[in-house]
């Protein structure tokens, strides 16, 4: 397997995205336009067809350049048409310059490989190439009492879930719910979310009431093969009338039947997996990749 080591410069976006889009794995994170906007300076390891494609999301600390994961992106890894080997994988990875003396890589889902001796994570998977009314038989019991709940609760208070590009008010709403409880999130964090919401592949949902309070919200991305639940938050109103359950149960209801998977990206805390894993998520393994001859 021949692979080239190509510069951000170097690297022709048109025949990138049109070679990701053919690749089986592909994943909102691995287009050009979120890693532009997540790591300007990545670069890539490429064949010469464009059809094995490894983003490396490249940063530099005292003057010394490595790879490490970008902010908001879970899966990045190797991107191929047809799926790979322990073999092929690892002999993908070993082709990352020796100069980047640091490697931290979260690969994705399709990488998983369980005989190689790396850490791993686990987000939730949702396969929505079925009707809704299957989708929903596979739903706990606990869910499907909220969601009917919910649903009442929005049939007589007139509740809505309606698409929205309102960013500023997502973001505002976000950081006082959600936002709070992650200390991560400062001035730099909410300037990138502020673009990455404005990417063409990114969509807000808000559930409102019919005086325009927001009692949920949910920004996600999509794919050809996917569709990724990036942020969402919900109020304190909202928890009481179980926004968050009408608001997910109408986004899986209005992709369902449809051949793309949605993941709720996560979660290592049991109890947000309990979460996903009642709407009938399935969880799925990814691995980190790490080399460090540095520091």
């Amino acid at each position: 397997m021949a692979l080239h080591f190509v510069a951000h410069a170097d690297i022709n976006f048109s025949l990138w995205d049109d070679g990701m889009a053919r690749c089986y794995n592909e994943n909102p994170y691995s287009y050009s336009a979120w890693l532009n906007l997540v790591c300007p300076a990545w670069g890539a390891l490429i064949d010469a067809n464009y059809s094995v494609l490894i983003p490396l999301p490249i940063k530099k600390k005292l003057g010394i350049s490595y790879v490490s994961q970008p902010l908001f992106t879970q899966q990045l890894g190797v991107f191929t048409e047809a799926s790979v080997d322990r073999t092929f994988l690892e002999e993908a990875l070993l082709q990352i310059p020796k100069r980047f003396l640091k490697t931290h890589l979260q690969l994705n889902v399709e990488n998983y490989i369980p005989a190689l001796p790396l850490q791993h994570k686990i987000t939730h998977w949702l396969s929505l190439h079925r009707p809704y009314e299957e989708l929903y038989a596979h739903f706990t019991t606990h869910h499907k009492r909220n969601i009917n709940r919910a649903i009442e609760i929005s049939n007589e208070e007139r509740i809505t879930i309606t698409a929205s590009k309102d960013i500023a008010l997502f973001i505002q709403l976000f950081k006082q719910t959600a936002g709070i409880k992650d200390a991560s999130l400062g001035k730099k964090e909410y300037d990138l979310i502020q673009h990455i919401m404005h990417l063409e592949q990114g969509q807000i949902l808000f559930c409102c009431t019919p005086e325009g309070e927001v009692l949920a919200g949910l920004f996600y991305l999509k794919s050809r093969t996917k569709i990724v639940n990036l942020f969402n938050f919900i109020t304190p109103n909202g928890k009481e009338k179980k926004a968050m359950y009408l608001l997910l149960n109408h986004w899986i209801k209005s992709f369902s039947n449809q051949p793309v998977i949605l993941d709720f990206e996560g979660s290592m805390v049991a109890s947000i997996a309990r979460f996903y894993v009642g709407f009938g998520a399935t969880p799925k393994n990814y691995q980190l990749f790490t080399k460090n001859k540095f520091w």
